[in-house]
């Protein structure tokens, strides 16, 4: 799995995601993994900023 966002990996009970939260002002970059059980329980961990620039951008 890479661990900065855009993995996924099947389990046994379910799937575990590591995915890419993203803002553009100021620009930041930061880890989050994602557990969704076959049932439908999830749950959410950031694994933190790993990348944050000065810059603004603005769509």
């Amino acid at each position: 799995m890479n661990k900065r966002g855009g993995s996924y990996a099947k389990t046994k009970t379910g799937y575990e995601l590591n995915l890419l939260k993203y803002e553009g002002c100021p620009e930041t970059y930061e880890s989050i993994f994602f557990k969704i059980d076959f049932k439908g329980n999830f749950s959410l961990r950031s694994g933190g900023v790993y990348k944050k620039t000065g810059d603004c951008i603005m769509f």
